[in-house]
C-alpha cells in the first residue's frame, strides 16, 4: 500500500500493473538507434541510449504521487 511511481520504456507496461492498485506508471518511449546489423546487440554501436529519460519533468511525477 506505498504509491510507488513505475518509468517504463518497453509499451506492454499496462499488461505490468494492471493488478497492482497503487502503482502509477510514466512511458518513455526510447529513441535509441542501433547500428548493429549483428543477431547480438551491441551497445557501442546503440546513439542517443538515454536523450528520452532527460525529457521526464519532476512535477509530472510529483503530480502523480499526489492523485493518490
Amino acid at each position: 500500500m506505498i504509491p510507488t511511481i513505475v518509468i517504463f520504456t518497453q509499451e506492454d507496461f499496462e499488461k505490468k500493473i494492471k493488478y497492482y492498485q497503487w502503482v502509477k506508471s510514466i512511458f518513455v518511449k526510447d529513441k535509441s538507434k542501433n547500428l548493429s546489423k549483428f543477431i547480438f546487440e551491441n551497445e557501442n554501436l546503440t546513439f542517443y541510449k538515454f536523450q528520452s529519460w532527460k525529457k521526464i519533468k519532476i512535477d509530472k511525477i510529483i503530480r502523480l504521487l499526489e492523485s493518490f
